[in-house]
């Protein structure tokens, strides 16, 4: 009962971690993201149904973008998208628990983890099938049927090309007769999608990230998640002669990572692949500490340290977080959103704060619009909803919500749409594009602190 009650306790602390996540990330890359989706809602919504079960999100298979649209069409808060990813990455951990009540605690304080653990796109269930199929791989090795990895593996090719190859080393580490009925029952799955992965292969744009900086990224990595996860990999390398599979399996996953990006198919400079690392690399911890002998108590230590100082990092970012959106003075949004009117338009124009891939973002702004408050897509005129040029516009209560990064001439066709736009810009820095040039393309702006408000009437 005691041992039950600590692997309780480790999930708990893993959902405790995740839940301020999910709070702290709707800002406007959620916005953005959601809206990749779109053509699977659109498609649910239209009765095409084919479309909806085998359309891709860029180069991502149907199956999240398929949960997201679901949940969107049954009710589109924001809250709901980030509290499944983060019901995702707690589940992840807990299947991490086959691996011992260690393993699971590393995963719930990781660093790499807990920043993507409430992103709106499939990272989060990534991870989760990902532990899902080594704890699928440890059960089959155990006595259980294969068909319990060959399931997995049929999730995770539905849910993204890293998932896919993790559960078919995963089968490979069983020997060649699991590894042929886990491989042929994948290959059936993925089947119907080979039409669109044919068409990504040899579409020219699949191939086109930028080329692999070393420096930069180290430098990146050591901003983003600190270093203290590296006193881990010699403990690591310890448990690789306990467990030579799951050693096997970490290198093979970190090896395609590295071949994705050496290729131009993944961005280097994005880190939330390596969330395929992370069961894998905590199991090959524990088993490290379990065979320190005499040393054990000390390198016991060391581990929870780190889990320590990962975890209590993950809180203060997002505690800080949500003081900033508590505390957050009124600003042009509040006034914009007092005065519009259903059939009203309201722009958020704002740079980019940080590239989109750097989860130590928040926004209070964006928070006036509520995340539990149902914000459906809406197309106050005749637009291609999927193209980011016109702004991803949401029914806020009767008005229709914009949101840009940049002036564009699309904002036009925003001012003709509507009675009456409210378009706030926020956190310019002082850039001329979002200061001086708007004033003289749209007249004097009501200055907020440091907002701009412009009240424009359709000409």
């Amino acid at each position: 009962m005691r041992a039950d009650r600590a692997a309780w306790a480790v999930v708990a602390l893993a959902a405790a971690l995740r839940l301020p996540r999910a709070l702290t990330r709707w800002d406007e890359v959620a916005w953005q993201y959601a809206t990749y989706n779109h053509p699977t809602l659109a498609a649910l919504q239209d009765g095409r149904w084919a479309d909806a079960l085998t359309g891709f999100a860029g180069l991502h298979p149907p199956l999240y973008p398929l949960v997201h649209s679901l949940l969107s069409w049954v009710w589109p808060a924001p809250l709901l998208w980030l509290l499944v990813s983060a019901a995702a990455s707690t589940s992840a951990v807990a299947l991490t628990l086959r691996g011992g009540r260690l393993a699971a605690l590393l995963l719930a304080c990781g660093a790499v983890q807990l920043a993507y653990a409430a992103e709106v796109n499939n990272y989060p269930l990534t991870a989760l099938v990902v532990a899902a199929a080594w704890w699928a791989r440890d059960r089959v090795a155990c006595g259980r049927p294969w068909w319990e990895l060959g399931v997995v593996g049929v999730v995770a090719v539905w849910t993204h090309g890293l998932a896919g190859w993790v559960a078919a080393v995963a089968a490979v580490t069983l020997g060649p007769a699991v590894a042929l009925r886990v491989g042929s029952l994948m290959a059936l799955a993925v089947a119907p999608l080979l039409p669109e992965l044919h068409a990504l292969a040899t579409e020219p744009g699949t191939f086109r990230q930028p080329p692999v900086k070393l420096a930069p990224i180290l430098a990146d990595i050591q901003a983003r998640f600190g270093g203290w996860w590296l006193l881990l990999l010699p403990v690591a390398a310890l448990g690789a002669r306990r467990r030579p599979a799951l050693a096997l399996g970490l290198i093979a996953t970190e090896g395609f990572v590295v071949a994705l990006q050496l290729a131009g198919v993944a961005a280097p400079h994005q880190f939330p692949y390596h969330l395929a690392a992370g069961v894998p690399l905590a199991w090959l911890v524990a088993a490290g500490v379990e065979g320190t002998g005499p040393r054990r108590s000390g390198v016991l230590g060391l581990v929870l340290g780190v889990c320590a100082l990962q975890a209590g990092s993950s809180l203060w970012l997002d505690g800080r977080a949500l003081a900033a959106i508590a505390l957050d003075p009124p600003r042009a949004v509040d006034t914009a959103l007092a005065e519009a009117e259903p059939g009203d338009a309201i722009v958020l124009l704002t740079p980019p704060r940080t590239p989109d891939d750097d989860k130590r973002a928040s926004s209070p702004v964006l928070w006036r619009l509520r995340p539990w408050q149902p914000l459906p897509p809406v197309r106050p005129y005749a637009m291609d909803y999927g193209d980011h040029r016109h702004g991803q516009p949401r029914d806020a209560g009767g008005v229709a919500v914009y949101l840009h990064e940049e002036p564009r001439a699309t904002l036009d066709q925003v001012i003709a749409a509507h009675p009456r736009t409210w378009i706030v810009v926020y956190d310019h820095r002082g850039d001329p594009r979002y200061t001086r040039q708007l004033t003289t393309r749209w007249g004097a702006a009501t200055a907020l602190a440091d907002d701009q408000l412009y009240r424009l009437r359709r000409p």
